[in-house]
This record gives structure tokens, sequence and C-alpha cells, in this order.
């Protein structure tokens, strides 16, 4: 699933932010992961073998960019992001 292409098309000169916030190996795995199933970070950290806190801060750069949705539900211990593709 990870391996499979994801297309996006923008014009680089007015979402400047997008480009840069793709500009990364571990951004563009996530919204790889996102693309197909909602994920909460502590998810996203295992797959990925990455600390939690560098997922988290790769999906707010996400999110401030436009590309990922999130929402925060209470979860068996306490509260966590779920995140979601925020494209078709």
């Amino acid at each position: 699933m990870e391996n499979e292409p994801l297309a996006l098309t923008i014009n680089l000169l007015e979402h400047i932010d997008v480009a840069k916030a793709l500009a990364s190996v571990p951004r563009a795995r996530i919204l790889s992961f996102l693309k197909d199933s909602l994920m909460n970070i502590n998810e996203l950290a295992e797959k990925m073998a990455l600390p939690q806190s560098t997922v988290a801060t790769n999906v707010a750069i996400l999110e401030k960019a436009g590309l990922v949705s999130t929402e925060c539900t209470k979860g068996r211990k306490g509260i966590q992001k779920r995140c979601a593709a925020a494209f078709a």
C-alpha cells in the first residue's frame, strides 16, 4: 500500500507552503499511509519506526499546509489525535 503512487497537482507559486511540506520523505510517507485510512499519531509512529514526537511534528506541518486534517478524540489513555488525508 505504501508503494502505490500518490499524485497531487498544485501551482507551486500559489502554494509554496504545500511544496515545502512535501519536501520531506517522512511527510510523504505519512501522506501515503493516510490516503487510504485514518490513523492516530501512535499508529503512524509505530508503522514508520519513528518517535511519536517526530511524527506529531511532521503531521502538524502537513496540517498547516492543508494536506492533513486532524481530530482529537478520547482514547483508552487520554486524548488521541486522529489524522486523515485532506485530499481525494
